[in-house]
């Protein structure tokens, strides 16, 4: 299997003293540095002429030393040392959700399996799987999970054994959304049918609402089942105690993104023309947070309500700052990032991260406004999750990579490390 690959050809090959490394240069003046630990490909661009000299670090000398025809010297360093390759499959890897009560963490691919990896029990497979199904929700207690994707068919999984239980066919032409009901495990669903349908634990059916055209998206509110949703159009409606759904907000662009905020009550929306809008269940008001010039691809908010976070297709992460959910959602504070993230987390202690579609993973500490970034070759990044104590991620690529990340090391370099550990304690 291939473990690098190099811009051009390689004219120059070298390996570290202690093994650790292994660097080629091409006539391009590119230098590929693969760590033989983490299975990690750095990529270093300076040179504008092709090599004639590469010096592999040392123990004691712990850089990277390169000379081109040219004449120019350059001095590299070693790339950051947090994460690592995990395992590798020969499909592409699509989303991936963490076990709330342990490290394991859950992805799927386009086979019929789902894959399971963690520092214990490494790389384990289970079937039978729907491979369509490439999307994973858990339940609020993470005793089981569900998957969803591109056909009408729901698969019930519990988690501490990964055996697939029971299975919906909705009826739904595709499922667009899933989400389980407060504390229990039946569930809703959202279709292009316009329907959306509380499944019970029983296997009962309740239709909850209905319209003349798809739905995108929801959020469940607490309590009986109440729901905010968005149909393609772009129109917001609420659903209704015993009445139909009541359109309260319409717009000329479709809604990418709902979110409910830890309030339980404040419900966040975001669209295409880069408008965010925040909705008081209560009153069914709306207000605007953030006016963005390109598409919103994901919001994220810490579960303090501090940070909230919002990237978007013109190559910006918003970071709005506030000293409370209140004074959050009354006088926000935007501070622009110039990252094009594909998706997005952000954790309890407000350290973000974010993975791209060019390779690079992102971490940014909010409180400290510091970040470091790592590149992991010509990667196209799809996905991040983080494990239940904010102190693991897991990065999937298209190359059927799962990349292993260690926040508490990352947050080491971002001077968080005293910072993170009181926020995990409270």
């Amino acid at each position: 299997m291939p473990r690098a690959r190099v811009e051009g050809h390689a004219d120059l090959i070298s390996v570290s003293p202690t093994g650790d490394f292994l660097i080629a240069a091409g006539g391009n003046g590119t230098i590929t540095l693969l760590d033989l630990r983490t299975d990690l490909t750095s990529i270093y661009k300076g040179h504008t002429s092709r090599l004639t000299a590469i010096t592999p670090p040392t123990k004691e000398i712990p850089i990277l030393l390169s000379a081109d025809v040219g004449g120019a010297i350059r001095a590299w360093p070693l790339p950051v040392e947090f994460a690592r390759i995990a395992m590798t499959m020969n499909s592409q890897f699509n989303t991936a959700a963490f076990d709330k009560q342990s490290r394991m963490v859950i992805a799927t691919t386009f086979f019929p399996t789902l894959t399971t990896f963690s520092p214990s029990t490494g790389v384990r497979t289970f079937t039978p799987h729907e491979p369509h199904n490439i999307y994973l929700v858990q339940s609020r207690g993470g005793r089981v999970f569900a998957t969803y994707g591109l056909n009408d068919l729901v698969e019930l999984w519990t988690t501490s054994t990964m055996n697939r239980g029971r299975t919906i066919t909705t009826r739904q032409g595709s499922v667009t959304q899933l989400s389980f009901v407060d504390d229990t495990d039946d569930l809703v669903t959202s279709g292009h049918d316009g329907k959306l349908l509380r499944w019970a634990d029983s296997g009962a059916e309740t239709l909850i609402a209905q319209i003349d055209q798809p739905i995108d998206l929801f959020a469940l509110l607490p309590g009986p089942v109440t729901a905010v949703f968005s149909s393609a159009d772009g129109t917001l409606w609420h659903t209704t105690a015993n009445g139909p759904p009541v359109p309260f907000k319409r717009a000329a662009s479709r809604v990418t993104r709902i979110l409910l905020l830890p309030d339980r009550q404040t419900v966040v929306a975001g669209y295409t023309n880069g408008e965010v809008i925040a909705v008081d269940t209560m009153s069914w008001k709306y207000w605007t947070l953030l006016r963005a010039s390109g598409s919103v691809r994901e919001i994220s908010i810490s579960p303090s309500g501090h940070w909230i976070s919002v990237a978007t297709a013109d190559g910006f992460v918003h970071v709005g700052l506030g000293h409370d959910l209140t004074t959050l959602l009354a006088h926000i504070t935007w501070l622009e990032i110039p990252v094009l993230a594909r998706h997005q987390v952000l954790t309890s202690d407000g350290l973000l991260v974010a993975v791209c579609s060019d390779g690079v993973i992102w971490l940014y500490s909010i409180p400290e406004q510091r970040w470091p970034c790592l590149p992991i070759e010509a990667a196209d990044l799809r996905w991040v999750a983080i494990a239940p104590d904010d102190r693991m991620a897991a990065v999937l690529d298209i190359e059927g990579r799962l990349i292993w990340v260690d926040l508490d090391s990352a947050r080491k370099l971002l001077g968080m490390g005293h910072q993170a550990q009181e926020s995990m304690e409270h």
